[in-house]
């Protein structure tokens, strides 16, 4: 009778066809029921995890209640609590609290094909984002490549990321934070234990994300909780492989100390009940923190010792990536800020980044503040991940005459024609890099297909693949900048572990020389 129904409304209104409801599944928690469009079943709006609201704000999240009628996925959810405008060109989305969802979208037929499965993360810089915005959720990567995608909303800003005394004090484990990071945990996990019955395969689940969302996956792989939740992974243009910036558990809590202070709240009962536009209007720096548990030590030092997950890694990053970065303008300021930022180095940057005027030094501090926050991050994760991984590593460099800022890659990888039709030059790009990310997520090799052949990177010939305007094995571009970072970033660390470039292997004995303890909550040496 369904059927009949949708065919009898496709013949009296023609759009009626790409919005047909599925039969229900049955999934944990109770029955759920998608909508057919063009070619996919689509799932909006799934809980993965209780809504984290009242006595669960800045807690881990919990398991969402049984539900005794069927859900209907037909519509987006709430993204989680942000200030920020949306993507240039994306609408604006209502916000909750109770936001920890996420998407599905499987080509048809569903049941049993056993699709590869990737799970996507977005990016904002841990302040914005959302898993329903139009660039993700248009259904086009599934419905151009055959494979399942997840995409996933998880706690930003001070929701996402505070720690705080009593915080640590009510957890079992004694830490706080990182709430964000357990929410993709938990979002993992979900898709483990279900994704079968949307078609996907839980052997093959790659994790992807772009900016924050990449920097996400940078934590993912270091964390013991995340391990054996996915079997590659994609990230794009955001990492933290500097020495040790994401700070410890001590310092995080006392910087929820003084935002309590500012809220004038003393108890968690009076921090969960405050607005949450109190908290979103003020200004916290949301990221994750080492604290012995979650992240058991410094993402540098846990990858050069080999403690990451053994999985396939693809990642790069774009030509332009500081174009929108707000950087200083005049010389005067430039001149200041490499001072600053760099110290003794300060004199060696300003050669490589020259500036006699205004316009010379806001270009040359962009530059600079690309290379710092993504160019050098990818290149120092490449190399150490190729080094003490027993897995595949792939470096891309993503250039094109379309766009070469931050994100200029996303609408390529999802197959969402941004700005308008695209001409036949972007149509290939798009099936290039889909295809690329895609058999990548099928088998931890992007090659095949009669694509351009994409080597695995090598520490020793930094070759890397060029995409965009034109596809093929380059040279590590800006590999002098690149230098010149490490050195300055390894000025910084601790001599016991310094980094792993020059090196053929990590001893092992560099585990006991670093003096690191497992799973402590103290800063690591």
């Amino acid at each position: 009778m369904r059927i009949a129904m949708a065919a009898i409304l496709a013949l009296i209104f023609p759009w009626f066809a790409f919005r047909v409801q599925c039969e229900p599944i049955q999934i944990e928690h109770g029955a759920v029921e998608g909508i057919k469009t063009d070619g996919l079943i689509e799932f909006r709006g799934i809980p993965y995890a209780a809504p984290p609201v009242g006595n669960l704000r800045w807690k881990p999240p919990q398991e969402p209640t049984d539900r005794p009628v069927v859900l209907q996925a037909n519509s987006f959810p709430p993204q989680c609590p942000q200030t920020w405008p949306p993507l240039p060109t994306m609408p604006a989305e209502k916000s909750s609290e109770d936001c920890l969802y996420l998407n599905i979208w499987s080509p048809q037929p569903m049941q049993g094909s056993g699709r590869p499965v990737m799970v996507f993360f977005y990016g904002g810089g841990f302040q914005a984002g959302s898993a329903s915005t139009p660039l993700y959720a248009s259904g086009g990567l599934p419905r151009a490549t055959g494979v399942v995608l997840v995409t996933v909303n998880y706690r930003i800003g001070a929701l996402g990321f505070m720690a705080y005394p009593l915080l640590s004090a009510e957890s079992e484990h004694h830490v706080s934070g990182n709430y964000a990071l357990l929410d993709a945990i938990a979002a993992l996990g979900w898709v483990k234990r279900n994704i079968v019955k949307f078609g996907g395969d839980p052997d093959r689940v790659t994790i992807f994300g772009q900016s924050a969302g990449s920097f996400l996956i940078n934590k993912l792989m270091i964390s013991p909780f995340a391990n054996g939740l996915f079997h590659a992974a994609i990230a794009e243009s955001s990492a933290d492989m500097g020495d040790m910036q994401m700070g410890n558990l001590a310092h995080a809590e006392q910087v929820g100390v003084a935002l309590a202070s500012r809220w004038q709240v003393t108890s968690l009962d009076a921090l969960r009940s405050l607005p949450v536009d109190k908290l979103l209007a003020t200004e916290f720096d949301a990221r994750p923190v080492v604290d012995g548990y979650i992240i058991p030590q410094d993402t540098y030092t846990a990858y050069a010792l080999g403690k990451q997950s053994k999985v396939p890694l693809l990642l790069g990053y774009n030509a332009s990536e500081g174009d929108w970065l707000r950087m200083p303008t005049t010389l005067i300021q430039y001149r200041k800020f490499v001072r600053a930022t760099y110290g003794s180095f300060a004199p060696r940057f300003l050669k490589m980044y020259p500036a006699v005027n205004d316009t010379q030094a806001a270009a040359a501090a962009r530059r600079i503040g690309a290379e710092d926050a993504f160019g050098w991050q990818m290149y120092a994760w490449a190399e150490v991940n190729a080094r003490t991984s027993s897995a595949p590593t792939y470096f891309y460099h993503f250039s094109s005459r379309y766009g070469n800022g931050h994100g200029a890659e996303l609408p390529f990888v999802f197959q969402y024609p941004f700005g308008g039709e695209w001409d036949a030059t972007r149509h290939h790009m798009g099936q290039e890099i889909a295809g690329y990310w895609t058999r990548f997520a099928a088998t931890g090799d992007p090659n095949g297909a009669g694509a351009v052949q994409w080597e695995t990177y090598n520490p020793a010939v930094k070759r890397v693949m060029s995409l965009g305007i034109k596809t093929g094995e380059i040279s590590m571009p800006d590999l002098e900048a690149h230098r010149l970072m490490d050195e300055f970033h390894n000025s910084k660390r601790s001599p016991r572990v310094t980094n792993a470039n020059p090196v053929k292997e990590v001893p092992e004995s560099l585990e006991a020389a670093a003096g690191l303890e497992p799973a402590t909550s103290q800063p690591i040496p």
